[in-house]
């Protein structure tokens, strides 16, 4: 199977994949976040990794936060073994219909 393996500053973290996915996904992301009625600012950096099955259950092996200059090495392997998630989800069904009706209008933007 195809799996990701995650290493934060040459720290393996995780390696991510099962038989039953539809999905293998790695977000790497920074926000600015603010408080309501407050001026002050601060940035957030996060990695999630994560994914689908095909019984709309969403595993997720990773949730951490990140700092300016932490170096994140994914490296895509195939492996007959995997870690398990640290958490499980189901989606609901109207949560799916949702999220396939934005994928249809957004589709045709391309990247951004």
């Amino acid at each position: 199977m195809i799996c990701f393996e995650i290493l934060i500053n040459g720290k393996p973290r995780c390696r991510a994949g099962a038989e039953d996915l539809q999905a293998l996904t790695t977000f790497i992301a920074w926000a600015r976040k603010s408080s309501a009625g407050t001026a002050d600012a601060h940035a957030e950096l996060h990695i999630t990794v994560g994914g689908m099955t095909q019984e709309r259950q969403r595993p997720q092996w990773l949730s951490a936060s990140l700092s300016v200059g932490d170096e994140l090495t994914i490296r895509i392997v195939e492996s007959l073994e995997a870690d398990e998630p640290e958490m499980r989800k189901s989606v609901p069904d109207e949560l799916v219909e949702d999220i396939q009706g934005l994928v249809g209008k957004f589709k045709d933007l391309g990247p951004f």
